[in-house]
């Protein structure tokens, strides 16, 4: 006989069900299911890409490689503030009106633009012989990958507003995916290149040419899953006097700065690294960040789909997660994942890297305290995304930059390679993470 659950138990777990799909936790939801979905293949494939290219093409190659992952997030010319609006106006319209597909029109100018110019600076780079000067002391002939990195890198400018639009569609999840997409992507394109016995040289170029992939596929999803018109738009991109585009400054500014200092402020670490010690270090250093990077990449898969989230509340269309509350648990949880992190980082070190790479217990346990910062500060940072609060967050990231730097390159000379994850961790709490508290506070306490 087939025994029926308790109506107060039945009534439960239907009301926790339809919690989970829908409400302000849906899309939040779904953007953590898919980054768990595809947490597993992305660590697994960035652990086996760092064993690949380490054994078969050396240290060299791998610092090389992460530097490029690195320049691309530190110069993030695929964003250059111009997501915030249109993410913004999707989230408030709750469809692609008029006034989404001219500030795309807009967005779309600016990145060509962009494209032009990260051009014209590889070629420039490349002609004169001065990539050493950029990337540091990881020796020589690896600058050719690198070229074609930033040429790839470039032509995904355009493709890269799918991202955007996907977000403010509340489609975020898709992202994630992408994401997980990408990881496997760079994979098959080490294998690809043993396989054919191709040049060590080419594995930097796979950063770039992964991502331009993903946001072309990106492009046909956004297409299909919101109904965006990338014809017309690319249709009406070199003809801005007969089609404008709508001014996107008052959010596009503020962001352009946190876009530009943000990532100069927490991803300049491996080149600090390569300036001031040598490729062993960045070695060391790119492991454990490989190691803890999936945490981070939680946070934002949990955070970034409130950004829409709090923008509908803030036009009056639905409620919102407590953003404090929010906080304590991106905290606790990056704290206790980060914990076992820490006792496993110098074992799995040892084995991604065929013990090449030796980073004892100083490099994770700063890697945690960097990722609990970073970790924290992501739900006030999709909360404060109002005019009044990206022009705050600008001014936090400005001072946070000097600071950083200045922080990163001292510790790295004193604690070695584990300094600049110290520095980061101790700049992103003082200038962001308290400031970022103190408006909210602020902002909630009742006018008198």
């Amino acid at each position: 006989m087939t025994q029926v659950a308790p109506p107060s138990v039945r009534g439960f777990a239907t009301r926790l069900r339809e919690a989970l799909a829908s409400g302000p936790y849906a899309s939040l939801n779904k953007s953590l299911l898919a980054r768990v979905s595809v947490f597993a293949p992305s660590l697994v494939s960035s652990l086996l890409i760092a064993r690949l290219v380490l054994v078969h093409f050396g240290a060299t190659q791998y610092a090389t490689y992460t530097l490029a992952l690195a320049l691309i997030a530190i110069y993030p010319l695929n964003d250059v503030g111009v997501g915030a609006p249109i993410i913004s106006s999707m989230a408030a319209d709750g469809e692609v009106s008029e006034s989404v597909n001219r500030q795309a029109l807009t967005a779309a100018r600016l990145f060509g633009a962009s494209t032009v110019a990260l051009c014209g600076a590889v070629f420039l780079v490349a002609m004169f012989g001065v990539w050493h000067d950029v990337v540091g002391n990881i020796g020589m002939g690896s600058f050719i990958g690198l070229s074609f990195c930033g040429v790839f890198y470039a032509l995904s400018f355009v493709p890269s507003l799918s991202q955007s639009l996907l977000l403010g569609g509340h489609k975020n999840h898709v992202s994630m995916i992408l994401q997980g997409v990408q990881s496997l992507l760079s994979l098959f394109a080490v294998i690809s290149i043993l396989l054919l016995k191709g040049r060590g040289d080419l594995v930097p170029a796979i950063p770039g040419f992964t991502l331009l992939i993903v946001n072309l596929i990106g492009v046909w999803l956004s297409g299909r899953l919101l109904r965006f018109n990338w014809g017309s738009l690319m249709a009406r991109l070199a003809r801005p006097k007969r089609f404008p585009g709508l001014s996107i400054r008052t959010y596009s500014l503020p962001m352009l700065i946190i876009t530009t200092v943000l990532p100069l402020a927490w991803q300049s670490d491996r080149l600090v690294l390569s300036h001031i010690l040598n490729t062993q270090a960045v070695v060391n250093y790119s492991i454990t960040f490989q190691i803890f990077t999936p945490i981070i990449a939680l946070a934002v898969a949990a955070a970034q789909p409130l950004w829409p989230v709090y923008a509908a509340q803030r036009a009056g269309k639905g409620s919102a997660p407590n953003v404090a509350k929010l906080v304590g648990i991106f905290t606790l949880s990056a704290a206790v994942v980060g914990s076992i992190l820490v006792i496993c980082t110098p074992y799995l070190a040892a084995l991604i890297s065929g013990n090449r790479a030796h980073v004892g217990l100083e490099l994770p346990l700063c890697a945690m305290f960097m990722t609990v910062a970073v970790a924290a500060h992501y739900p006030l940072g999709v909360y404060l995304t109002d005019r009044k609060g990206l022009r705050y967050q600008a001014i936090c990231c400005t001072v946070a930059l000097p600071i950083n730097v200045s922080l990163s390159i001292w510790l790295s000379k004193t604690v070695g390679p584990a300094g600049p994850l110290l520095g980061t961790a101790i700049a992103f709490s003082l200038c962001q993470l308290i400031p970022y508290f103190v408006y909210l506070r602020a902002e909630s306490q009742p006018s008198r």
